[in-house]
């Protein structure tokens, strides 16, 4: 079993929170917490991002942590605020309404299988356009192809402080 954190600090040009965006009648984050539940592979949800957020839906979550800056701020933040170091975190965007749990198990138990300290899934950009031909992705050309990323990392809380840790320019 994983923690998974949710990034929720995304704001629109009108202010509110991304993660609020209504699909269907629901909040767009409420897509992600029910992937994340039907995983069946995460334990505790959190979600870090302003306290409307928490006034919306920190009932169906975990814990709420408030935003304290940018987005590595947030992680290593969070990571000291939840203070479990002895299971994987698994940090995700809240703008991803369209990840299904077994996806999100598939991920988890492959990086534990793997014993990964990070893991972070690419996908090859024509099974991304066959299955969401009208999604605007940002593409990446590498060797082996073109990818997008799966806006979800696995992570050991324990080298978190270190892998985020700035260098001074020489």
């Amino acid at each position: 079993m994983v923690n998974a954190l949710i990034l929720a600090g995304d704001k629109g040009e009108d202010g509110k929170p991304k993660a609020l965006l209504e699909i269907k009648g629901r909040f767009m984050i409420e897509y992600v917490i029910d992937a994340l539940r039907d995983s069946g592979v995460v334990d505790n949800i959190y979600v870090v991002g302003d306290e409307i957020l928490k006034d919306k839906i920190g009932h169906v979550v975990d814990g709420f942590i408030k935003s304290n800056g940018e987005m590595l701020d947030n992680i290593k933040y969070s990571v000291k605020s939840i203070g479990d170091y002895e299971r994987p975190l698994l940090v995700c965007t809240s703008d991803i309404p369209l990840i299904k749990g077994d996806a999100v198990r598939d991920f988890v138990l492959e990086c534990s299988k793997e014993n990964l300290d990070v893991g972070y899934p690419i996908i090859d950009k024509s099974l991304n356009d066959e299955k969401y031909p009208d999604v605007k992705r940002t593409y990446v050309k590498m060797k082996e192809g073109i990818f997008t990323g799966g806006n979800i990392v696995f992570l050991n809380p324990n080298v978190v402080e270190r892998a985020t840790k700035r260098r001074r320019s020489l």
